[in-house]
């Protein structure tokens, strides 16, 4: 590794001196759905930040690391693949190619998954294939990668493809996520022929199968809720008890990855990973990419305000010291040498009944059935009857560029008039032109470069439609996210790495600020399409 050179913050103002050498280990934790407010808002069920020597979760990092309290997304729209492409690439929808967990494919003619690739197959399941080929930047993990001709290990683990592999990277070592079909953790070709040896053992023991029959119950004692609603849909106690299915079916794995048992597998397998592969043992840096899937589909189900995000977080807490013990022990020179990252691809909104029944806040569940709708039929009515819209994925419109060219029509006149139509449906703030987006043509107001951000000249849709507060795009129960609004995008950036100065930093900052500061720690250089700046305040200081 070349040596670390030190980085002038605010046009040479501040000189930041940096360690001679890079730390052993990268840890990136996303907490799927990991609103900011979390953090302190459940504070009083975490471990302490440190007793005798056992360090503690939240709180440890909290408190001997850097926390940005004023972290954000700055994209729409808000959701997982989107902000997993963020956090390791420091970079934007309008250059990483994810614009959502799907979109429309033109040349295909048909809706694309975000980690989809059908020149490659899945190994030990039988899902179809996965890879990082639709992601058109690099990583800190690919540039590492680079950096160390091969030598580093990159390692990316989560319940979901869209989060491991946007994560980790297209030079990624070992990247594994879950075949719900099989009930085994998967691979592609595209990393490797065969499974990594701890997936296949894990998979072998039939862990996940051990939950058979059982229920997720409340892990606190009942005072613990005091501050907690039920969701409206949701009757009884707030000592929760939810029953797994006694078939190893994919419903039951399904509600083993929605409980507290599923962050049990997570960090059971974390760490046979890191003891497998040797991260961190050596002097060539490694990186371990880690998404908790668990907490979003919780919060989906329950909201978050309920007792079971609440006790999903804190068992995340106890997990998370269960993972920083095992590092400090593992990592030769111990935490010290590990740097470790927490935040979220994206937060939640409350539940919309709840929002208005409740708290008198306007809200509710708007359906992107009825926006395509409303613009099929305006454009019919305006320019003939023909299928002109043809997808909608929560934030983008996609037009059919054949019938307008056909028809001899301006794209945008057809982006205007379709723009106007989803503005009439209930629960849109606005919708803007893919003409005037790319132009520069937009009000002047925040959500202006969330707006700009989101949207890939190529594969971004023709109408980036905006909700209103509080409204999400859900079924009957639960909620969602998506949206530019704080709760969607306000995220946890927590740092922890030795000689860092322990502080709280209140300036904004963004989620793809996180990749330069990885870059800068580790000596490479930034990824493909980094936007971001440094974190300065979380580079360590000398006496």
């Amino acid at each position: 590794m070349v040596s670390l050179l030190a980085y002038a913050a605010f046009a040479g103002t501040v000189t930041m001196p940096l360690p001679e050498k890079a730390p052993k280990l990268v840890v990136m934790i996303s907490i799927d759905q990991g609103r900011a407010d979390y953090i302190d808002r459940f504070s009083d069920l975490y471990l302490p930040a440190k007793k005798g020597s056992t360090l503690g979760g939240f709180k440890w990092i909290s408190e001997t690391g850097v926390r940005f309290v004023d972290a954000h997304h700055h994209h729409v729209p808000t959701y997982t693949a989107v902000g997993h492409s963020i956090l390791m690439t420091g970079s934007v929808p309008a250059l990483t190619g994810i614009v959502g967990n799907t979109w429309w494919d033109r040349e295909k003619g048909k809706e694309h998954y975000s980690t989809d690739d059908d020149t490659v197959k899945t190994v030990g399941g039988t899902m179809s294939g996965m890879s990082a080929r639709p992601l058109k930047v690099s990583t800190v993990g690919d540039e590492l990668k680079m950096a160390t001709n091969g030598k580093s290990k990159v390692v990316g683990i989560s319940f979901k493809d869209r989060a491991s592999i946007l994560m980790a990277g297209h030079a990624a070592d070992e990247v594994v996520w879950f075949d719900y079909g099989v009930g085994n953790f998967v691979t592609s070709t595209y990393f490797s022929s065969t499974l990594p040896k701890w997936a296949d053992e894990y998979n072998k023991s039939r862990k996940m199968d051990s939950y058979l029959g059982k229920s997720w119950t409340a892990s606190l004692p009942e005072s613990a809720y005091a501050n907690a609603r039920n969701a409206p849909h949701e009757k009884g106690s707030k000592m929760f008890s939810h029953a797994l299915s006694k078939t190893a079916d994919s419903k039951y794995y399904s509600s083993v990855v929605a409980s507290g048992f599923g962050q049990e597998v997570m960090f059971d397998l974390t760490e046979k990973a890191i003891e497998s592969s040797q991260l961190g043992k050596d002097n060539v840096p490694d990186v371990l990419v880690l998404n908790l899937a668990s907490n979003d589909y919780v919060g989906h189900a329950w909201g978050p305000n309920s007792p079971e995000v609440l006790d999903i977080t804190v068992v995340t807490d106890k997990m998370l010291s269960r993972l920083f013990n095992f590092l400090n022990k593992s990592v030769p020179g111990g935490i010290d040498n590990v740097a470790i990252v927490i935040s979220a691809d994206h937060g939640v909104c409350g539940i919309p009944s709840e929002l208005s029944d409740v708290y008198k806040l306007e809200a509710g569940r708007i359906s992107g059935t009825e926006i395509l709708k409303t613009v099929e039929d305006a454009l019919d009515a305006k320019y003939g009857a023909e299928t002109w819209a043809l997808d909608y994925n929560g934030s983008n419109i996609y037009l059919d560029w054949k019938v307008i060219d056909g028809k001899g029509l301006k794209r945008e006149e057809v982006e205007e008039a379709a723009a106007a139509a989803a503005r009439a449906v209930k629960g849109v703030y606005d919708a803007y032109s893919r003409t005037n987006v790319l132009q520069g043509r937009l009000p002047d107001m925040s959500l202006k470069q969330w707006i700009t951000n989101g949207l890939h000249p190529s594969i971004g849709g023709d109408v980036v439609v905006i909700t209103q507060p509080n409204y999400v795009e859900t079924g009957a129960t639960g909620t969602s996210h998506g949206s530019a609004w704080a709760y969607d995008t306000h995220v946890p950036i927590l740092t922890r790495w030795g000689g860092q100065k322990a502080q709280v930093v209140g300036r904004r900052v963004y989620t793809h600020d996180i990749a330069s500061t990885l870059s800068i720690l580790l000596g490479v250089e930034y990824p493909s399409g980094n936007v971001g700046q440094p974190l300065y305040e979380a580079f360590p200081v000398r006496d």
